[in-house]
């Protein structure tokens, strides 16, 4: 850029060539950097998906980020002229705040759909974008029951989408490895999904078809240093119903030990 100056009698020569980086592009590489979808309902257990909701978060630990002008897809909400998102903080976008309410009591609801348009069951494109039009946040679902590898319980069965980093830097929210199941059926949207307790058990070893008395054997190995116990888990071996086999109360499998 170049500048002069302007007065009454008359102007300045220009000066010589500057560069500079407007406040506009500091402001969205702020976005970029830092706001993220961390979690969404898109097929709760409610027919008329009215406890629907996105949760969006400022991953920063130090930066408020001002969401003036900033818009999600197909018109579903925008944040008006002075809002901010603190550090750490989440904003909860509903479809029906009181569908909402009774599913999730105390939870603050940030904002509501502007236009009463479902997130869709079999997959879409959810994107973020500034007042300036950048693109923010864009990645594209799959429905669980479309496509098994995108977690068929997050489709119907109640629990919500939620990335697997509470604080995404970086990752690819265009695939399923980036996202998982959350924990408990309702989704905990306005806070960091907890920890779902797989732990360090894995399945080390399986007999899916022999013809002795014994029948099939599924092999469990505690790869950690303490016991866990496995009362009141489930196994299974179909996605759409996961409590084919419940683990008693007290079934315990010790460190480094197999079941």
């Amino acid at each position: 850029y170049r500048v002069r100056a302007v007065h009454d009698r008359g102007s300045s020569f220009f000066s010589d060539v500057g560069t500079g980086i407007t406040g506009i592009d500091d402001l969205t590489q702020l976005l970029i950097d830092n706001l993220r979808i961390t979690e969404f309902m898109y097929n709760p257990l409610d027919p008329n998906d009215g406890d629907e909701f996105i949760e969006i978060k400022n991953i920063s630990q130090t930066e408020t980020l001002d969401m003036s002008g900033v818009f999600l897809d197909n018109g579903r909400y925008a944040f008006p002229p002075g809002s901010s998102l603190d550090p750490t903080n989440f904003f909860v976008l509903v479809r029906d705040p009181a569908a909402f309410g009774i599913v999730h009591p105390g939870v603050a609801v940030g904002g509501v759909y502007a236009v009463d348009d479902t997130l869709s069951n079999s997959g879409e494109t959810l994107w973020i974008k500034d007042d300036g039009s950048n693109d923010i946040v864009r990645f594209t679902y799959q429905g669980g029951n479309n496509d098994p590898n995108w977690y068929p319980t997050t489709d119907g069965g109640g629990y919500s989408m939620v990335s697997v980093d509470p604080n995404p830097v970086g990752g690819a929210p265009n695939l399923p490895v980036f996202w998982r199941a959350s924990a408990d059926i309702g989704g905990s949207p306005g806070a960091d999904d907890p920890n779902p307790g797989f732990g360090t058990v894995v399945i080390n070893e399986l007999l899916a078809h022999q013809d002795l008395p014994s029948g099939d054997v599924v092999e469990f190995y505690n790869t950690g240093s303490s016991a866990v116990d496995l009362g009141g888990w489930y196994l299974s071996d179909e996605e759409t119903s996961l409590r084919k086999y419940s683990f008693p109360p007290g079934t315990m499998i010790g460190a480094s030990n197999y079941l």
